[in-house]
């Protein structure tokens, strides 16, 4: 999976609009996605002191679609809140 996680560790947003266009270096991607029934995904990274710690995915299983920037402010303002909790979290265990 080391186009997904090297997308997510620099902290890129992952954009799949279509699972069948992906690049051959994404073909296990792929393959995991067809076997999930997704058609696309969006996918943002959770992070806790400057470091990546995971990833938060919105996926469509009925068709390919175009990712809108507003869905895609949506991902991101849902991993950074989800982050924020993670970190809260993290903390109290320090």
């Amino acid at each position: 999976y080391e186009w997904w996680n090297h997308r997510i560790q620099n902290k890129q947003l992952i954009k799949i609009e279509d699972v069948q266009q992906l690049p051959r270096t994404a073909v296990n991607i792929g393959e995991t996605m067809e076997a999930q029934s997704l058609k696309a995904a969006l996918s943002s990274h959770l992070e806790y002191d400057g470091y990546v710690i995971g990833f938060v995915t919105f996926g469509q299983t009925q068709h390919t679609r175009v990712w809108h920037k507003q869905e895609v402010r949506q991902i991101e303002d849902f991993a950074t809140i989800a982050s924020a909790l993670v970190g809260r979290v993290l903390s109290k265990r320090k």
